[in-house]
């Protein structure tokens, strides 16, 4: 089994688990599952940046979506920014129009938030840059 692969295959993983533990009502479970939240957006977002030449983009979507939609379920808003724009440039490589544009306006207004209007600006540069 390859990098590639086992990257997956942990990223999978971890996403089943903290929905399956998210999914209870125990308060404290959910406090004690922060730092794994944060690994799912850095792992999700790492996938996408060195995986987006080697994985089919058919497949990596879903593994952006499903990290995006837990992180944003439990209040992990300010994680989204990076996978936002990952969102956006799948989009847009898979030719998505409508899905890109909604997609675009949303992380650019989490991103201005959360990260500012220059850091903003320069996730605005790579996704443009990406898209030529």
């Amino acid at each position: 089994v390859g990098e590639k692969a086992l990257c997956i295959a942990g990223q999978k993983k971890l996403f089943a688990y903290l929905s399956k533990k998210l999914n209870t009502t125990d308060y404290i479970v959910h406090k004690k599952l922060h730092f794994e939240l944060i690994g799912l957006a850095l792992l999700s977002h790492n996938l996408f940046i060195f995986g987006q030449n080697e994985i089919d983009l058919n497949e990596l979507l879903p593994i952006i979506d499903n990290a995006i939609s837990l992180l944003r379920k439990y209040g992990y808003t300010e994680n989204l920014p990076e996978l936002l724009f990952d969102r956006c440039y799948l989009y847009y490589k898979l030719e998505y129009k409508k899905e890109y544009e909604k997609a675009l306006d949303e992380a650019i207004a989490i991103s201005t938030f959360f990260l500012g209007t220059e850091k903003t600006d320069k996730l605005i540069k790579w996704l443009e840059n990406k898209n030529d």
